[in-house]
């Protein structure tokens, strides 16, 4: 029973931190889009794990759910790692206007983003998708981090 009662306290704390975006989100996990952060999103704030391997202040991944209209397929081992490939490759990038195209994915800088300066914050991003991409899959993700004080960023869009 003790068991039981540790293994629904664990399955609830993961669960408070894959959040929706109606809770409240922190700055760092608001879509970069003034139009997708009207939207439903989910996050996941992966701040501790980037403080913990020294990798970042803060970092997290954000996935706008589908609206009603244009295509909004379940996720599949192949769109996962697609995505992750690609969010892997474009953090490695330098240059503003270098993007990555990985499958139906494609990922590019923010406006004011041209690099990061420690590519290892890419394994937070990982996490993140792994922690998200179940359901639909999202029209849109980002990727956000603060480096020492400097916030970067990388969105990613699905093409049907």
């Amino acid at each position: 029973m003790v068991q039981i009662i540790a293994s629904v306290i664990v399955a609830l704390a993961a669960a408070a931190q894959v959040q929706a975006a109606a809770l409240g989100a922190p700055d760092i996990c608001k879509p970069a889009s003034k139009t997708d952060r009207a939207n439903t999103y989910n996050y996941a704030d992966e701040t501790s794990l980037c403080q913990s391997n020294h990798h970042c202040d803060n970092a997290c991944v954000s996935f706008v759910e589908p609206g009603p209209t244009g295509c909004s397929p379940d996720w599949d081992q192949t769109s996962h790692d697609d995505l992750k490939r690609a969010v892997f490759y474009q953090v490695a990038k330098d240059g503003q206007f270098h993007s990555t195209h990985e499958g139906r994915w494609t990922v590019a800088f923010y406006v004011f983003t041209s690099a990061f300066p420690n590519h290892d914050v890419a394994g937070e991003f990982g996490n993140g998708i792994d922690r998200l991409a179940n359901g639909k899959i999202p029209h849109t993700a980002y990727f956000n981090s603060i480096i020492t004080g400097q916030f970067y960023g990388i969105s990613a869009a699905y093409g049907c």
